[in-house]
């Protein structure tokens, strides 16, 4: 997710992905994967708690999808060098979709449900 170019782009700031520019979008939060601490503040809908709470909820999904795999037999093994990238949350009315990117941030975008 990290621009490669900042020159007069809608979609950069400082090198990173202007989530406000995404269509549709009704809320956005960027939090460092290391410890879900917010980057940037939270924007429109999307409150402080929200992103606490789809960061929690990535870690908890990370760890059981990347630490077992389950093996022809029934049994469980790990499974290495595989975590989880992305996350989507729909409820009724508001979805959440959530991306861990190799710079080290979680970019989540809250928008209404279709």
């Amino acid at each position: 997710m990290k621009m490669e170019s900042v020159s007069d782009s809608k979609q950069a700031v400082q090198g990173f992905v202007d989530l406000e520019t995404i269509p549709g979008q009704i809320g956005t939060a960027i939090l460092r994967s290391s410890d879900g601490a917010a980057f940037r503040p939270c924007t429109g809908q999307m409150t402080k708690n929200d992103s606490e709470i789809i960061y929690q909820m990535m870690l908890e999904a990370g760890t059981i999808l990347s630490s077992k795999n389950r093996n022809n037999d029934g049994s469980f093994s790990l499974k290495e060098n595989e975590g989880l990238r992305r996350l989507i949350i729909g409820f009724q009315s508001v979805r959440y979709a959530a991306s861990i990117a190799g710079d080290g941030l979680v970019y989540i975008v809250k928008s209404r449900s279709s």
